[in-house]
């Protein structure tokens, strides 16, 4: 693993260990106690005033972590529906990135070629 790829997962780990942090319910959501239990994260261990220890069904758990990194769900779109198109955005930008890596690379070579072209000449 290079420094770099480090510290973005450092990084993303923080982020979504801040993303449960901030879902976790504080007592004012208006539910009734099995209401949130069963669709918020319920805090349970705070260690020198960081909470700590958090609790929650496996799909509130992941439904955090998605919206962390995918966005928000807009309305009309379940967990599973947004995941997906998400994904094939996400894979789509990746491959215009990649293009767009591949044409410069070529741009370079098409330039070395050329100048290592003059230099034959020259010599």
């Amino acid at each position: 693993m290079t420094d770099q790829t480090a510290t973005q997962a450092t990084s993303l780990r923080q982020h979504l260990a801040d993303a449960i942090r901030d879902a976790a319910c504080n007592g004012d959501c208006g539910k009734s106690e099995e209401e949130c239990a069963r669709e918020r994260i319920q805090p349970f261990v705070w260690h020198h005033g960081v909470l700590a220890v958090v609790e929650g069904t496996p799909e509130v758990l992941v439904d955090t972590v998605l919206t962390a990194l995918l966005g928000p769900i807009p309305t009309g779109f379940n967990t599973a529906e947004w995941t997906t198109v998400r994904a094939i955005q996400l894979m789509n930008e990746a491959g215009q990135e990649r293009d767009a890596a591949q044409a410069r690379v070529k741009a370079l070579e098409k330039r070395l070629l050329l100048v290592t072209e003059e230099e034959v000449a020259g010599a």
